[in-house]
C-alpha cells in the first residue's frame, strides 16, 4: 500500500502533465497492481518481490519526479495521524483512507483520475478498481477495524496540519473539516 500511495498521491494531485514523471509512476503502479496477489501467496517468489523492490525504489526516491512531475503526499500527511493515535500498520491505515480520499480529490483532477485507471487498471474507474483491487488483496480495511474510535476522529484531524504542514498543497485544499470528511467516510 505504501509503495502504490507514494506513486498515486503526488500523480493524482500534480497539477500538470508530466509525460516522463507519469510513465514512470504509471508502470511502477501497475507493477504493484500485477503483483500484490502474488507476493500474498508466495513470500518467496524473488520475481515478485524484485519487481515490488524495484516498484519501492522508485515510489521512495526523487526518480518518480524526474522529467517535472510534482503533486503532494495529503494521504500520507493524514494518516500518519492515525498511526500515531492507534496499533494500526501505516499501510492499513493508507487502505482504510484511500477511497475517501480519492473521492475528496476527484473533482479536481477527473482526467488525471481517467487516465491512472486506463492505464493502471485498463478501466477509466479509478476509484472503483482500486476498490476492487483492495478487496482481492484483502485491504478492504475502514477506520473502524484499527482500533480508532469514531468520537476521536476531529481530535485526531486537529493534530494534522501541525504535524503535516505540507497537505495545503493538495489542489483542492485542505483543512481539518475536509479532513474529518474524509475520517469520517473511511469509518
Amino acid at each position: 500500500m505504501d509503495i502504490f500511495c507514494h506513486l498515486l498521491e503526488p500523480y493524482l494531485t500534480d497539477t500538470g502533465q508530466s509525460p516522463l514523471s507519469d510513465g514512470i509512476r504509471e508502470t511502477a503502479m501497475k507493477l504493484v497492481v500485477d503483483n500484490s496477489s502474488s507476493i500474498r501467496t508466495d513470500l518467496n517468489n524473488i520475481e515478485v518481490r524484485t519487481q515490488l523492490s524495484w516498484a519501492s525504489t522508485i515510489a521512495c526516491s526523487a526518480f518518480a519526479s524526474l522529467g517535472g512531475g510534482g503533486g503532494g503526499m495529503s494521504l500520507h500527511g493524514i494518516e500518519h495521524a492515525i498511526s500515531a493515535y492507534s496499533d494500526v500498520a501505516h499501510g492499513d491505515g493508507l487502505a482504510a483512507l484511500l477511497p475517501a480520499w480519492m473521492e475528496y480529490t476527484k473533482p479536481v483532477a477527473s482526467e488525471r483520475f481517467k487516465q491512472l485507471g486506463e492505464k493502471v487498471f485498463g478501466d477509466e474507474d479509478l476509484i472503483g478498481s482500486t476498490r476492487i483491487w483492495l478487496k482481492g488483496i484483502g485491504m478492504d480495511i475502514h477506520l473502524r477495524d484499527t482500533g480508532i474510535n469514531y468520537g476521536s476522529l476531529s481530535q485526531i484531524a486537529g493534530t494534522v496540519q501541525k504535524t503535516a504542514s505540507w497537505i495545503t498543497e493538495h489542489p483542492r485544499g485542505m483543512i481539518v473539516n475536509n479532513i474529518i470528511g474524509i475520517y469520517e467516510s473511511s469509518f
